[in-house]
Parts: C-alpha cells; structure tokens; sequence
C-alpha cells in the first residue's frame, strides 16, 4: 500500500515537472517568434522552432499519459495544489471520497474549501509547515456517511519541479475502512479468546520448535507454581519428570518431523515446590504466513488428583478381590423381585448354580416354588423393615445336603446384600450331641 502511494507520488512529480517543461519551452517559443533574426539563421531558427514543438508535443502527450494514469486511479484520492493552495487537481476518487466535482473546486484555494466545512485554519496551517520541514504530514480522518463512518488514511506531500523547488503541495488519500474494521473484529476476537484463556484453570502455553515456551497463562502459577515470566524462553524439557524426558522429547521430535501434534498424553512435571503432578496434554503444530511450522500451542490438564482417586481405586478393587478370594462366604446383591444382580467369585463350589447362569434370573427360575417363596419373603421382610436379619436352610449342593446361614442386609431402597455362610459341620455338631 504503501509503495503504491509512492508510485503515485512519483507520477504527480513527473506530471508537473512536464507541465513546467512544457510551459518553459512555450516560453522559449514566444520570445523567439518575437526576434527578428538575420537572413541567414531563419533556417537555423525554423529548424530550432520545429524540434521545440515536436518536444513540446512529446511532453504534452505524456503529460496527458501521466493526467489519466492518475485519473483512472480507483483506490485513492489524489488533489494537487500551487504554492498558494489553489487546487490545481482532482480525480474522481477525490470527488467520490469528498463529495465535491472537480469543476466545483479547480481554482479555489483549500481555505475556501475547508471554510465550508468548517475546518479550523489552524489545522491547514501546521500540516503546511511539516510538510515544508519534512517534505510530509500524515493523518488520519472519519467521515460519517448513510453507509456508515468512513475511515481514510491522508498523506500531504510536496511538489518538487525539475530543478527541486517546491511548486505545490499534494493530497493522497486511501478509504481504509475495511482494515479498520477487520482489525476492530480481530481485535475484539483476540481480546475474547485472552479473557477465556486466562479465565481457565487449564495451562494454555505454546513454545518454537526447540520446546522453549514462547507463551503461557497466568495458571502455570496456581498449576506448577511458576511466574509466567519464569519459564517464557526457557525450555519446557527441564520441568518435566525425569522417567517422561526421554518420551517427550522423542514425542516433540515426532511431532516436528511429521508436522502434526498431539492428544491427551500423560505428562508428569515437576512442581516448584519438588512435588510431582500429572498433567494431560493435547497440542497442534503452529505456522507461520509462508506454511513453516515454528511450533506448537496446547493445553495440559492437571489430572493429578484424578489420578490418585484411580490409583486407590485399583487399589480398593485389588484390595476387595483378596477378601473375596479369602472368603468361603456366597455373597450376592438381590432385588425386591429376587432378582440375581451382582455375585462376588467366592467358593463358586458352593453356589447351587454357576454365577453366569444365576445372573438376571428370578428365585422363582432357579428353586422349586416353596424354597422360592420362603427365600424372596425373607428378602422382602429386610427391605420392608430396613434391618439385617438371618435364615437358616439346606440346599443339596451337587450330591450332599449343605447347611446355610443367610444374612440379608438392605443396601438400596430396592435391594439387599445377601451373604450365605456355610454352617454344614456347625449343625453336624448340634445334630451328635442331641
């Protein structure tokens, strides 16, 4: 843009540097018409006048040139002016831009103009003075118009003749209201996507290609402890748990080679403080306006409680199969129905039936009606009363009769925790001693 405004610059130079050619050779013709020359040099003369007119039309033809290059410009208002700030051009898009024809102003002053629009001469007079001590004098304008406020770009510039005296001044000006509001709504779509990645408790970070972080949030300070200013240009590898090191740096390298990123990858760092978190990191590769990959950008999540519930989780579940193991008792979770939902894989020899088979069924699908009635009664008694109570019965397990003891105790409003003791040589005792 900027070298398009130069290269108009250039043409309005050269256009009135040909103009004040032009004038100095129409000059040099008048006053030589007006000499009366001996008889022998009107040859000379008449030769002299007809090169000067082929050069002063040569001249003029390019000055008409420069005048419609300039005229035809469609992205930017250019007015020209003399010493005295009589307005000496104007191309359609000044018109366009200013809302005057060129005939309404060519030979009036910018005084005059801007007295219309209530300008302050002031202004007029300190852009003149900077422009003789600079050369230029740049500003900004908004116009109001039906289709909105119109934001232009003006420069004023002098106007140097072919011997590089200042013979006027000149206007450009570029309608930038499509960059200005393409930069408002980048602008505000940066500010909203600032304010989520500081409001999240996530670490958003980005680093280059060699991992040193070019970018965190504020989080890192909750997370791991640090300033953001402590690690921005410092590798992300030294932070990292020793035992990950090795991993993430060939995960990186990976990633680099291939151009892509990454998605929830366990990461262990190492707090300020020396403590240990866990982290879940996802990145994608960044580029740059010519398509080169100059890093990465993501976000880790601090799983590092979520972890440790895991870890006593695997840890109760290890905990309660020793038990189960260990024990010689059935259990198993019932319904209000006498429906088998859950059995724990303990002493599956006592089981009347396998587990997989007992799992979904009623106990009207697996006992004879009268063992079924007696055993869903009891179950319904310890729910109605939502109290642990106990049953005693045999049940012919393969070829021999096996005494249980049964306790149900509620474990939901609609089911309960039935546990089956095996009480066979208790109740042999009891039967020899009788």
């Amino acid at each position: 843009m900027k070298d398009n405004l130069k290269t108009k610059a250039r043409l309005i130079q050269e256009l009135e540097q040909l103009r004040d050619r032009i004038n100095k050779l129409q000059t040099a013709g008048n006053s030589n018409s007006d000499r009366k020359e001996p008889s022998d040099k009107s040859h000379l003369n008449q030769i002299e006048v007809a090169d000067s007119e082929k050069t002063e039309e040569a001249l003029a033809y390019k000055a008409m040139m420069l005048d419609n290059i300039l005229r035809t410009a469609t992205d930017v208002a250019i007015a020209t002016t003399d010493m005295n700030l009589v307005i000496t051009y104007y191309n359609p898009v000044a018109e366009h831009f200013f809302g005057y024809t060129a005939e309404e102003v060519i030979g009036k002053t910018v005084m005059e103009i801007h007295m219309k629009e209530n300008v302050s001469p002031d202004r007029l007079e300190r852009a003149i003075d900077i422009v003789r001590q600079t050369g230029e004098y740049k500003y900004s304008l908004v116009q109001e118009t039906d289709n909105g406020p119109r934001y232009l770009n003006s420069r004023v510039s002098s106007i140097l003749n072919s011997d590089g005296d200042m013979v006027g001044f000149c206007l450009f000006s570029r309608d930038v209201t499509e960059k200005v509001l393409s930069d408002q709504i980048l602008k505000e779509s940066t500010e909203r996507h600032r304010s989520l990645v500081e409001s999240t408790a996530d670490w958003v970070w980005a680093t280059d290609l060699q991992g040193s972080h070019t970018f965190s949030n504020g989080s890192i300070k909750a997370l791991l402890g640090y300033e953001v200013n402590e690690i921005l240009g410092e590798s992300a590898f030294p932070l990292m748990h020793p035992d990950d090191l090795q991993s993430s740096r060939e995960l990186v390298a990976s990633a680099v080679k291939h151009k892509r990123g990454w998605s929830n990858v366990e990461i262990r760092w190492l707090h300020k403080d020396g403590s240990v978190r866990v982290f879940e990191s996802s990145a994608r590769p960044l580029f740059d306006i010519n398509g080169e990959m100059t890093g990465f950008s993501g976000i880790d999540r601090d799983i590092t409680e979520y972890k440790k519930a895991q870890e006593a989780l695997r840890k109760s579940e290890f905990d309660m199969r020793t038990l189960f193991n260990a024990m010689t008792d059935i259990v198993f979770e019932m319904d209000y129905d006498g429906t088998y939902i859950n059995i724990a894989p303990t002493s599956p020899e006592l089981m009347f039936l396998a587990a997989e088979d007992l799992i979904g069924k009623t106990l009207h699908q697996v006992f004879p009606k009268a063992e079924a009635d007696q055993f869903l009664s009891f179950i319904r008694r310890c729910v109605d009363g939502n109290e642990t109570i106990s049953i005693e019965y045999p049940l012919v397990i393969g070829k021999r009769t096996v005494w249980f003891e049964g306790r149900a105790t509620p474990k939901t409003k609609n089911t309960v925790l039935y546990i089956a003791t095996d009480i066979t040589k208790k109740k042999l005792s009891e039967d020899a001693l009788r």
